[in-house]
């Protein structure tokens, strides 16, 4: 499926394959984006998100006094960089557990992503190489979403009208979606999935993906 920024896919899960308690996932993916949702469950308070993310963190601050007939302060600051990483972030209500691979996968190139999270564990692995692993805090086990709708390719909220709202919306393709194991269907049902509704999603990957600004590519 190629997602165009503006796309979404949402399926409906069965009661028996909610992922309120346990999440196995795994997908395919191909983009140039270097922040954007690839799933996305939410609560009130809870979630289970996996994406690709840009940050700029503070690490750490070096102080140096420079005297020059006045008392000159100079504070410099050292940040570290994450551009085009996948990240795992879950919350049961206490913070977020949050898991990430310091590998890029925003190249153009086809990686494959997993997650496996039980009870309050969460392990993710990258192109079955590179795995890291995080524990949420608290003693809940479960979460609490709002219903049992997933999203890939975007965050979506329901707006006063009843109308979904984008944001983070996912540029490139992603194929092989599976939960517990099991392909999601493009259309009807299987043993995991009731119903599924799509969003200006175009069922195949395009040969060509935007590649970023200011790119050579």
């Amino acid at each position: 499926m190629t997602f165009s920024g503006n796309s979404f896919a949402k399926w409906t899960l069965k009661e028996e394959f909610t992922i309120e308690k346990r999440l196995s996932l795994s997908m395919r993916i191909k983009t140039h984006r270097s922040t954007a949702s690839l799933m996305f469950a939410t609560g009130d308070v809870d979630y289970s998100i996996l994406e690709v993310v840009f940050s700029l963190n503070r690490k750490h601050y070096v102080i140096q006094h420079v005297y020059h007939k006045h008392c000159l302060l100079i504070i410099m600051i050292c940040f570290q960089i994450y551009n085009g990483m996948i990240q795992y972030k879950f919350n049961y209500g206490s913070g977020a557990g949050l898991v990430m691979i310091p590998i890029h996968v925003d190249d153009g190139q086809w990686h494959t992503i997993n997650v496996e999270r039980n009870d309050k564990h969460a392990e993710l692995t990258l192109d079955n190489k590179f795995t890291n692993m995080a524990i949420a805090p608290g003693n809940s086990r479960v979460l609490n979403l709002l219903n049992n709708d997933v999203y890939f390719g975007a965050d979506i909220s329901i707006n006063y009208n009843g109308y979904p709202e984008v944001r983070r919306g996912f540029d490139g393709c992603m194929e092989d979606i599976q939960l517990f194991s099991i392909v999601l269907p493009l259309k009807g049902q299987n043993a995991v999935v009731k119903s599924q509704e799509f969003q200006e999603v175009e069922f195949h990957c395009k040969n060509t993906l935007s590649p970023p600004m200011g790119s050579s590519e």
